[in-house]
Parts: C-alpha cells; sequence; structure tokens
C-alpha cells in the first residue's frame, strides 16, 4: 500500500455497481414515503447526500445533514474503507436508524420549504364530519372503522395504484412474490371460488392486482373483511397486530421448525416457502436483508392479504391455517395503508348528548294542569307540595314497625303564622281541594296543626 497501486475495474462492472447504488437509495427513499416516519426530513436529507456522492462529492451541505453525518461518524468511515454504508438502517422498524435525531425540528422543516401554522382550535370545524378524503371523517371512531369495513369496505379505503418504483425492485423478490401468490391461492378450496380457474400472475403487476379489494370480492363467494389497526394513532382499542410488511416473517419463515399443515407442504419443494429458503442459502447476510425488505415492500403493497394464524411451537393444526373460515365467510384481513383517515377518535357513544326524557316531570305536570284550570302558579306549587309532603309522611308511618309506632312522639312547638292568607288566596285553595287528593279525616286531623314549607322547590328529575 506504500507504493499507491492502482486498481484497475472495468467500466461495465463500475458502473453497474453505481447503478445498484443509486437504486438502492431511490428504493430507500421510496420507501420512506410510504411510511413517513417523524425524522423523515432528515432522512431524506442523507439520502440526497449519498445520492448525489455516487457521481461527485456535494459541495453545499444543509446543517442538519452534516450533523446527522457526523453522527453516523461518516468521515472516519470513509477515511478508512473509502466507502460509506448504512448498516443501521432498518425499515421495517419503527427508528429507522437510531444514530441520528429521531424527530425533525422546525429548522429543518423550514429548510425543506414547509409552512409553519400556528396550531389554533377552532371549534366550527368538527374532524368527524365527513368529508370527499375522508368519508367517515378525520378521526372516526374504531367502532365506526370496524362498522364501514365490514359492509362498506369500498367507502374507507383507497384504490391501489402501480408505481414504477416497484419495478426497481430485486427480480428474486419479484419472483417469490408471484409464485407465493399463486400458491396461496391454491390453497383456498375450490368450493369458495366464485371462478375455477387457476390464478397464476405472469408479472409483478398482476401478482398485487390479485390482491386488491375488487380481485378478492370478484374471486370469493363469500368474504367478510377485518380491520387492522396497525401503526393507526389514536385511541385504538386491543393490542396491536403485525402490519402488512411485519408479516413478512409470516409467509416468508426463514427456518423449518415448527412448520405443520398447508405451511408444511410449501415448506417441501416446489412450494414457495422452499424456494425462499434455498434462495436464502445461496445469498450473504446483507442480500438477504435486501431480498427481505423488498419482499415487505411488495407485501405492504397488498390491499388484502388472508387472516392466516402460524403460531410457533403449537403442534395443533387448527391454529396454523392460510385461509380462515367464520361463519360462513372466508375472513380477509385489510391493510390500514389505504384507510382514509388520519387517526381513530374516540368513541362515538361517549361524544353524543344524551336525549332528554319524552314526558315532562310529574309534579310540574300537576303544577300545569292547576294553572290550566284557572289557579295562579303560586298557589298551584304550594299545594303540590303539600299533597307530596302528606303523601310521604303516610307512607313512611305505613312502613314503620309496631315498636316504631308506639314509641312516644314529644309535642311539637306550634309556631305563629307570621301573615295570613288574604281572601282570594283562601279560595283558591278551597279550589284546589278538588283537585288534590288527600288523605282521610284521621290523617287530616293528624296534620293539622304541622306547618308545610312553602318555598320547597319542585324537583324535576
Amino acid at each position: 500500500m506504500e507504493s499507491n497501486p492502482i486498481l484497475w475495474i472495468p467500466s461495465d462492472t463500475w458502473f453497474n455497481f453505481l447503478s445498484k447504488r443509486m437504486q438502492s437509495i431511490l428504493m430507500a427513499q421510496h420507501r420512506l414515503y410510504t411510511i413517513h416516519p417523524p425524522n423523515y426530513g432528515i432522512l431524506t436529507g442523507l439520502l440526497t447526500y449519498l445520492l448525489q456522492s455516487v457521481l461527485f462529492t456535494p459541495q453545499m451541505v444543509s446543517s442538519y445533514v452534516n450533523e446527522s453525518l457526523a453522527l453516523l461518524r461518516f468521515r472516519q468511515v470513509v477515511d478508512r474503507f473509502g466507502m460509506f454504508f448504512l448498516h443501521d438502517l432498518d425499515l421495517n422498524r419503527k427508528i429507522c436508524l437510531p444514530p441520528v435525531l429521531r424527530k425533525d425540528d422546525l429548522g429543518v422543516l423550514k429548510s425543506l420549504g414547509v409552512t409553519l401554522i400556528k396550531k389554533t382550535r377552532d371549534k366550527s370545524v368538527d374532524r368527524r364530519s365527513p368529508t370527499e378524503e375522508y368519508p367517515l371523517g378525520e378521526a372516526p371512531s374504531w367502532n365506526d372503522v370496524e362498522r364501514c369495513i365490514k359492509d362498506q369496505p369500498w367507502k374507507l379505503m383507497r384504490s391501489w395504484l402501480w408505481s414504477d418504483n416497484l419495478g426497481l425492485l430485486e427480480q428474486n423478490a419479484c419472483l417469490l412474490f408471484q409464485k407465493f401468490t399463486t400458491h396461496v391461492w391454491t390453497c383456498l378450496n375450490s368450493k369458495w371460488r366464485t371462478n375455477q380457474e387457476p390464478i397464476r400472475p405472469t408479472c409483478l403487476q398482476d401478482a398485487i392486482k390479485c390482491w386488491t379489494l375488487d380481485n378478492v370480492y370478484a374471486q370469493i363467494k363469500s368474504v367478510s373483511y377485518i380491520p387492522c389497526n396497525a401503526d393507526l394513532r389514536g385511541n385504538v382499542p386491543g393490542r396491536r397486530v403485525p402490519s402488512f410488511a411485519d408479516r413478512r416473517s409470516l409467509y416468508f419463515p426463514t427456518t423449518s421448525e415448527d412448520l405443520v399443515g398447508y405451511w408444511k407442504l410449501l415448506n417441501t419443494n416446489p412450494g414457495y416457502i422452499a424456494a425462499y429458503q434455498e434462495i436464502c442459502s445461496g445469498l450473504g447476510g446483507d442480500d438477504v436483508s435486501n431480498l427481505d425488505s423488498d419482499i415487505s415492500t411488495l407485501l405492504s403493497e397488498c390491499q388484502c392479504l388472508p387472516f392466516s394464524i402460524r403460531i410457533p411451537g403449537n403442534a395443533q393444526n387448527t391454529q396454523q391455517v392460510i385461509w380462515k373460515a367464520r361463519k360462513q365467510d372466508i375472513l380477509v384481513l385489510t391493510n390500514p395503508e389505504f384507510y382514509k383517515l388520519v387517526r381513530i377518535g374516540n368513541s362515538s357513544r361517549h361524544s353524543n348528548t344524551r336525549a332528554p326524557p319524552a314526558h315532562t316531570p310529574k309534579k310540574s305536570l300537576q303544577i300545569s294542569l292547576l294553572e290550566h284550570d284557572g289557579i295562579s302558579q303560586d298557589v298551584a306549587r304550594k299545594a303540590v307540595n303539600w299533597s307530596c309532603a302528606l303523601q310521604k309522611r303516610s307512607h313512611d308511618k305505613a312502613n314503620k314497625t309496631g315498636r316504631a309506632k308506639n314509641r312516644r312522639v314529644p309535642p311539637q312547638r306550634k309556631k305563629k303564622v307570621q301573615q295570613k292568607s288574604s281572601e282570594s288566596e283562601q279560595e283558591e285553595m278551597e279550589e284546589v281541594e278538588e283537585y288534590v287528593d288527600f288523605d282521610d279525616e284521621e290523617e287530616d286531623q293528624e296534620y293539622e296543626g304541622v306547618e308545610y314549607e312553602e318555598d320547597e322547590d319542585i324537583d324535576d328529575d
């Protein structure tokens, strides 16, 4: 090395290597755009710098990119190995690149041209109100999502569109996904199929179309769609289930252990699991990781997948299924990345105001009836209160035990009446006696000296 030797490389080998580097960076950026992590701006700036570095050394570098390069020890790695790789980058995890900052700050957002608007709470705007972009509102409840996915899944889910970036994936991943589609649909009993012709996609686009909402509905006689709560923000009940990208380990197991039933059959040639494990056995560690990442990307592009179950360590075949049926329906899981919503809101049953009772309260009704018959409101209120007090005391006396009834009650001190009722009020009270049902004469004599509470309020409850 002290003589500064020169290594000559054929041009086709060198430029093919540079082309693969650029394709890998573009696919990583496409995956970032799909998952949109909190530090999307930082990771985008870092990948842009690496993309420019394939052909030349960038001169204008943003401050947050320099900070990320320093955290990744970019200069030290390049000085030692002559090249730089993101070994810690894992696009299937929530934190894609741990060494860099985990969230974009205001400086990063401003450099990207994001318009910062101060958040103001507008009470006139209801995020739960439906719009064309969000049929159930921006924050529907989980119960509303379940009901809509079961009855009208097309209302909540976006249509699938082909992306040209999918054509940049590795050929092995595309071929394995096509074989996976063919073999999984073959596992479904023909009695559930509307069309008995086998499903054999000839290209990657046709293979992904086999898992669209329209095709699944057209191929299965009776299907029941199930919502998925993976990566959804907000108030989601229950435990989180794996996302479609994370189901790569479910459909493409790396080992043959704990595979029973139809999973074991697919693990024998010419099954797609056997083909996947055979390809992985001839690749290195980084190549296997790239293959798994491409397969995860393809699974995340599917609108639907079977409600498959494969529990490791469980020897019972009943829990190892690819297609699951329940109540005369085939269960199919829907991809939450296609849902037209921002987040899951609170339950709708807590947001609605309780409706008032249908009838007027009884005391208010008695007073109103007396008023309609010409009695003043004050006299009618006093009469109703007096009647209620007498009925309550009569009820209490009837429910007393014999010992309580024989107990000596001290005499009550009579209170002097401060003001006498006017002649008109006495006449109205005599008229009220015709409407109020008092007790017998003995009870009237007993409570003759009792003064009722004139100012007692009416309980409308």
